[in-house]
């Protein structure tokens, strides 16, 4: 098992400065750690979170935009660090999917981890999962397959 990257320093970061999104759909709470190759991200489950069914959570499968929104606030950080503008980044796969619950329920802290896994040229490939915060419990997995694209103008 490799050893966890060093975490490096990290300003409260404004999620809405380095995602392209806009609210509602910024569904990360906020960043936790970042470091060389990885971001965690947290979220909780709340009943005005977007997608709530109304009843008892989220459903599982929109902890896939969990991942995607942490992988492109580690392009945003990343960019900011550079001084430079982030590129928008276009979700072409994802790979290895596991959800372990069909729904995330109300209350739920989560912890959205996303570690760089391999790379070419305007190609990336990042590990994802989000776990329960309290427990530990690993709730989704998946590769997620990305491609960044030119910067917006």
């Amino acid at each position: 098992m490799a050893t966890r990257p060093t975490v490096t320093e990290v300003a409260v970061v404004s999620l809405a400065a380095v995602l392209p999104h806009a609210p509602p759909m910024i569904l990360l709470d906020h960043v936790v750690e970042t470091g060389l190759g990885f971001i965690r991200c947290a979220v909780e489950i709340r009943e005005d979170s977007l997608f709530h069914n109304g009843n008892t959570g989220v459903p599982g499968w929109i902890a896939l935009e969990y991942m995607a929104q942490a992988v492109a606030a580690f392009n945003g950080i990343q960019a900011c660090e550079r001084k430079g503008s982030p590129r928008r980044g276009l979700l072409v796969g994802a790979r290895k999917v596991k959800i372990a619950t069909p729904v995330l329920t109300t209350g739920r802290h989560l912890i959205v981890t996303a570690t760089l896994a391999d790379h070419s040229a305007d190609l990336y490939q990042f590990d994802c999962d989000v776990s329960d915060r309290d427990d530990g419990k690993t709730q989704v997995t998946a590769t997620l397959n990305l491609a960044l694209t030119e910067v917006p103008k």
